[in-house]
């Protein structure tokens, strides 16, 4: 092959899909060796995923320039995790140097990856050395040497690719918990990879690297290199802002560093992607809204991560899924390490993640406050193979439960998303016909099942017996919030709030909402959910019963008491409904379920 002495946006089209392959193939390598900063076995995930979204989204040009500058805007937007934030800003840097250059030389490529460096330590509170940040600094130094004797690409990227390797090795010693598993940084890993990658690029062939330099690591790997003091924090929580006039990251930075650890803010103008470390996403996005809005984003449960890596008993090779529209209280999402997808808020033009990045009396609190309405939205099919794939990666089937279809896409994009990787027979996708407190009975069945040493097929089965028994009766203390969500009609509302009728809500056998009956009176109206409640209990179909409510918690516990002096059976649990469910119940409302 002869020299390449210069390179355009085609060439670049090519090395970051040659760089992404290779990444590709080293993904759950990455994940296993994933010990730092918490060992939560997304690295290799995340940095494909951040690479993957850039090769299928960015513009490519013959222009170099215009090129880079639509694969850092594609970055910012796609990146995932820590090492995925850190390329991001990286490649953002190298965007800004190289702004302009139509196409590059050897000697241009090698001051414009030194001069984009300080870049990433910009977006970090707390550089570590033995990182990813090490590596590319130091591959960084060697490409500028060796760019002014070679004009040839290859040379260049080849001779540095072994200062990154020998970079690589060494990070072993850098930081302790890279020494106690025996293993390397895995973003560094995925950074050489990358690059490696690109050396071996063809047009004409697909590269299938090598995945490891440290021999084969199993699973049970994990179990010993996860350390007990991986972190204080549960969340990953990332977020994009938007609008940020004159960028004040250093306020940001300091606002956010008192809550959490793994900061890391990259973008610049009025553009901003923040990962960060925490225990209260919620928080997060109460600092963030001041500076701007909010959109895309994204919070991994973290203890819910390495949980899963350490199973090691057989009979939990089943992963539990549901929506964040099922009740269940996290101590019993912990207990039976259920995983949640959230649903979305939409409020203005701020979204959030259900239950995560906004808590129920904020979502009160603007409902009343403000004539902009929040609005919920379903996970896209993309979402659910994104999790998917993660747990088929760690288990070996999934049971799927959600809320009813009548009331929601979320089960239809959980099949189809399912159908299109290829596992339905690895994934039983069930629409429950519920929500709220009754579909979190349903999800709690299944997981009882679970823990019980039943199997995928016993626990579907069990799962749909439920759905049979399954009820739930919601009293509305104001029609308003469903009036305002366009669940009922104007005049009805106002014919309703006139004659001070309290309705009854429920769902139909086929899961469609239903007005169940009329009453005047908020104590009339709980009396007859009592009511209702008592003749499946009188019928002996009421294994375990749940009550929650939307900003009533004295009033749930009241009535929960009442139950337990006519039935003699406690409550499972009480707890807040989930805001989008609870936007259109409204503040006040209260529900009883049951399977």
């Amino acid at each position: 092959m002869g020299r390449i002495t210069h390179i355009d946006g085609i060439h670049l089209r090519y090395a970051f899909q040659a760089g992404t392959r290779c990444l590709g193939s080293s993904r759950e390598y990455l994940n296993l060796i994933n010990v730092f900063p918490v060992p939560d076995g997304d690295t290799g995930t995340n940095m494909f995923s951040t690479m993957s979204y850039i090769s299928s989204h960015a513009v490519f040009s013959r222009s170099f320039s215009r090129t880079f500058i639509s694969i850092a805007e594609t970055a910012l937007l796609g990146a995932r995790g820590n090492s995925g934030l850190i390329l991001a800003q990286y490649l953002y840097g190298l965007s800004q140097v190289f702004n302009g250059h139509e196409r590059i030389s050897t000697k241009d490529f090698g001051q414009g990856v030194m001069e984009a460096f300080p870049f990433v330590l910009k977006a970090l509170s707390k550089p570590e050395e033995g990182t990813i940040i090490t590596v590319i600094r130091e591959w960084s130094h060697a490409v500028n040497e060796l760019s002014r004797v070679s004009q040839d690409f290859r040379d260049v990227l080849g001779l540095s690719l072994k200062t990154a390797r020998r970079s690589l090795s060494l990070t072993t010693e850098k930081l302790k918990p890279l020494k106690d598993a025996g293993v390397v940084d895995a973003g560094a890993l995925g950074f050489v990879r990358f690059i490696q990658g690109i050396l071996e690029s063809d047009q004409d062939r697909i590269i299938i690297c090598d995945p490891s330099d440290g021999g084969p690591i199993s699973r049970n790997f994990l179990k010993h290199s996860s350390h007990d003091e991986s972190t204080s924090f549960r969340y990953c929580t990332e977020m994009f802002l938007e609008g940020v006039e004159d960028v004040p990251i250093e306020k940001i930075r300091e606002s956010l560093s008192r809550k959490g650890d793994s900061l890391v803010i990259s973008g610049a103008d009025k553009h901003l992607r923040i990962h960060i470390h925490t225990n209260e996403p919620s928080e997060i996005a109460g600092s963030l809204k001041k500076w701007g809005y909010l959109t895309h984003q994204k919070v991994d449960d973290m203890f819910r991560q390495q949980k899963s890596l350490l199973i090691t008993n057989s009979r939990n090779k089943v992963a539990l899924l549901t929506d964040s529209a099922c009740d269940l209280p996290q101590e019993i999402l912990d207990r039976y390490n259920i995983h949640v997808i959230p649903m979305k808020l939409t409020i203005g033009k701020d979204e959030y993640l259900d239950k995560l990045t906004i808590k129920p009396e904020e979502v009160y609190r603007r409902m009343n406050s403000s004539n902009v309405f929040p609005v919920s939205s379903m996970p896209s099919p993309g979402e659910f193979m994104e999790i998917y794939s993660k747990l088929l990666e760690i288990y070996d089937s999934v049971i799927a439960i959600h809320l009813s279809d009548k009331l929601s896409g979320t089960f239809n994009a959980s099949y189809q998303a399912a159908s299109r990787l290829g596992m339905l027979q690895r994934i039983s996708v069930i629409n429950s016909r519920n929500l709220c407190v009754s579909l979190g009975l349903i999800v709690l069945e299944a997981a009882s099942a679970l823990e019980s040493g039943c199997d995928h097929r016993e626990v579907v089965r069990i799962v749909n017996t439920s759905l049979d028994r399954a009820f739930i009766y919601v009293s509305l203390a104001d029609l308003k919030y469903m009036v305002r969500g366009g669940r009922i009609s104007p005049m009805k509302g106002h014919i309703a709030r006139f004659l001070n009728l309290k309705p009854v809500i429920s769902v139909d056998k086929e899961g469609k909402g239903i007005h169940y009956s009329k009453l005047c009176g908020r104590n009339a109206n709980i009396c007859r959910i009592r009511d209702l409640f008592m003749r499946h209990w009188v019928e002996g179909k009421v294994s375990r019963y749940a009550v929650v409510h939307a900003g009533a918690e004295a009033e749930a516990a009241e009535f929960a008491e009442k139950l337990f002096g006519l039935t003699g059976k406690r409550v499972e649990y009480i707890m807040e409904i989930s805001p989008v469910i609870g936007i259109n119940s409204g503040p006040g409302s209260l529900a009883v379920g049951g399977v």
